[in-house]
């Protein structure tokens, strides 16, 4: 048995300690984590790896008038409370693929969707929120080349 090859079982302090490598042949010990929380790689931390919070709160933002989409706004829910009309520009560049968001017309202002430059944005029977009140879901199906799908209370003209 090759013992220069064992990880020591000193090695290991507390319960749901981990042992990883911070570079070729130098094991280390990551110190367990937060409850909520999940490990996710990271090669710019010194382990590797590190310890992420668990969200499942909705992050809702409000609007009031024509706006463009940013990375930002990713799993979240934009409340849109114009009285007049508006746009919501999905911008190409911007989301990778399977992030999503969701917008919802909250206002009396019409509510339309289009695609930025070099942008896609597929639905039916259109990109218009059908009333106030109505909410569609933006899925990103594809980086690369910006297509989109939108889900939800759709309408092919504004009302």
């Amino acid at each position: 048995l090759d013992t220069s090859a064992v990880v020591s079982p000193q090695v290991v302090d507390a319960k749901g300690d981990i042992v990883v490598g911070t570079a070729a042949d130098t094991p280390a010990v990551l110190p367990v984590g937060t409850d909520g929380y999940y490990l996710s790689a990271n090669s710019s931390t010194t382990f590797g790896l590190e310890w992420k919070e668990l969200r499942t709160d909705l992050n809702i933002s409000t609007q009031t008038g024509s706006y463009t989409l940013v990375s930002g706004d990713k799993g979240s829910l934009i409340k849109f409370t114009n009285s007049t009309a508006a746009t919501v520009t999905i911008p190409s560049g911007v989301f990778a693929t399977g992030e999503q968001l969701s917008v919802l017309r909250g206002g009396a202002g019409t509510l339309a969707l289009a695609a930025g430059a070099r942008a896609t944005a597929n639905s039916t029977p259109g990109l218009n929120l059908r009333a106030q009140y109505s909410i569609a879901t933006i899925i990103c199906l594809d980086g690369a080349t910006s297509e989109f799908i939108v889900v939800g209370y759709l309408s092919a003209r504004s009302s």
